[in-house]
């Protein structure tokens, strides 16, 4: 496309700046309107990189991740909507801003346009306000759609949070405190859980119930802290001759 016959008056860019600018990729073959997008978009607050043409700008994208690309439609080697294709055909490209510059304004072209994943178009020669409007809507976009992301990822982490508590007083309610050995509500369902295995394979079952005699005489003697270390003394050597304890 033809290069601007004089340059963009700089009365006419905004001078207010975004509280946060976006990393921008300018795209185009001209130097005159390269110059001038980036002066525009440095004012107003983004910091701005530059290509002379869609393949360089491909390679420049996939290194430098930029938030929004500004293309030129009509370019050498790759054109805007070529490059716009090329790019939605990879996950970090998906989520980059597309905006397309372009003197077509045929309805057929547009449309042609919109579905090769452009997300919008500014005619040139462009009004750096619209240009700029354009931008800030689809910065917009991307708050939110980062907003929503770190709110799933927020909502993942409380699920994963919740199942693990969940587990956690699933155990507990199946462990005795002191010894870690199952209760007794944990040794019905084990007992439950041995029983089917034995009926599923024709294995016979043995069950062993045993006792500490005298236990009492050790509390009373010399009481319950020393008592409670002898249970935990023979939970551990359960341990060593049972399976699964």
């Amino acid at each position: 496309e033809e290069s601007p016959e004089a340059p963009i008056d700089r009365h006419s860019v905004p001078s207010a700046r975004p509280e946060k600018g976006l990393r921008i990729l300018v795209v185009d073959d001209d130097r005159t309107w390269r110059e001038i997008l980036r002066r525009v978009l440095s004012q107003a607050g983004h910091t701005v990189q530059c290509a002379s043409d869609g393949v360089e700008a491909l390679q420049c994208a996939l290194e430098t991740n930029p938030q929004a690309i500004v293309a030129d439609w009509m370019m050498p080697r790759m054109d805007g909507v070529e490059l716009c294709r090329a790019l939605r055909c990879i996950q970090l490209g998906r989520e980059m801003y597309f905006l397309l510059l372009t003197g077509r304004d045929q309805e057929e072209q547009i449309v042609a346009a919109y579905d090769a994943g452009v997300d919008e178009y500014v005619t040139k020669p462009f009004n750096p306000r619209i240009l700029l409007a354009r931008l800030r809507a689809g910065q917009r976009v991307m708050e939110l759609r980062d907003q929503v992301e770190a709110e799933r990822l927020v909502t993942t982490q409380q699920v994963g949070e919740l199942s693990r508590l969940n587990r956690k007083l699933n155990t507990a309610a199946k462990t005795d405190p002191l010894t870690g050995l199952p209760n007794r509500r944990g040794a019905r369902e084990r007992l439950e859980e041995e029983w089917q295995n034995s009926m599923r394979s024709s294995v016979p079952l043995a069950v062993i119930m045993i006792d500490v005699d005298h236990f009492k005489l050790v509390n009373d003697e010399f009481g319950h802290e020393t008592g409670d270390r002898v249970l935990t003394e023979i939970s551990e050597v359960l341990r060593t001759v049972a399976r699964g304890l």
